[in-house]
């Protein structure tokens, strides 16, 4: 069984209005309890990992791993390289096998992020790859615990996103609606009139960065408007930290890895299921699958 491309899995889902989280990993345990959660919720999956978490794990081993899962599992998956902006490392995850991949000059001016974009689309289409870029800013908070807001014009402009749709034939896009990269609290204020002209304007699957800090309402809001892929990574991280903390405290003695991280597995699993089964993705293998 080959790997999806992302395009492929966000299509069926931008035309039937759900959404597939995208899980960000960068270890092997975390890894398992997210492939465990989709395979239980029968979900599509699209599995990230960023520069530094590549780095950690071995870009070739990322690949072989999610693959061979994948496979064992019958689980129609895709593999994005999340938030890259080396055209380096974006050529290498293309070639090694990945099915999707970020290219994120968000932050650089509206030119120099259409142009690189443009770049990185030409580069992948040859190998089928799909292409995900920002326009707009996420925010980034410096405390996961206070309830933080970013400035409108940070937010994703509607007629720029067809301007910059028009010039990098870019395949999918994260936009900029108020969500905030690394929020623990759920207290994060959404534009959903903004999201529903982008939406209305574009046409095309759209991406909710930094959804652990968004509300349930919220987010069951936005898959009715476009957003086709929310990202999800502080949620595991806190869960992974927090049930290692409790299994370590309650059991001192325990040395053997594989006795302390099946806990930490299944808590990750819980929280893809919720998570699939809020964004109603949950129960959608009917959808073929790649021999």
């Amino acid at each position: 069984m080959s790997l999806y491309t992302m395009k492929e899995l966000l299509q069926d889902a931008y035309a039937k209005q759900y959404a597939i989280p995208a899980f960000n990993f960068d270890n092997f345990d975390l890894l398992m309890g997210v492939f465990e959660g989709a395979t239980e919720a029968q979900s599509p999956l699209i599995l990230q990992i960023t520069q530094p978490a590549i780095e950690f794990f071995g870009i070739e081993n990322v690949v072989d791993i999610v693959r061979n899962e994948a496979a064992i599992r019958k689980l129609p998956t895709a593999l994005h390289l999340d938030h890259a902006d080396n055209l380096e490392i974006i050529e290498s995850a293309i070639k090694t096998g990945f099915t999707s991949v970020m290219i994120d000059y968000s932050e650089k001016d509206f030119a120099d992020n259409a142009r690189m974009t443009q770049k990185v689309v030409e580069l992948a289409r040859p190998f089928n790859v799909t292409v995900e870029a920002e326009i707009g800013q996420v925010g980034v908070t410096a405390d996961p615990l206070s309830c933080s807001s970013i400035s409108t014009d940070m937010m994703t402009d509607p007629q720029a996103a067809i301007t910059f749709k028009e010039a990098t034939d870019v395949d999918v896009l994260a936009v900029s609606i108020g969500t905030i990269h690394g929020m623990k609290v759920k207290e994060m204020q959404l534009d959903i009139e903004r999201l529903q002209e982008i939406n209305a304007k574009l046409g095309i699957p759209l991406v909710l960065h930094g959804s652990s800090g968004a509300r349930e309402a919220d987010l069951k809001k936005v898959i009715n408007y476009g957003i086709t892929k929310t990202n999800v990574e502080t949620e595991l991280r806190v869960t992974f930290r927090n049930t290692l903390e409790k299994m370590l405290a309650e059991n001192p003695n325990e040395i053997k890895p594989r006795n302390i991280m099946k806990h930490v597995r299944e808590a990750i699993k819980q929280k893809v299921i919720q998570r699939q089964t809020l964004l109603k993705s949950a129960g959608r293998i009917a959808m073929s699958v790649k021999s």
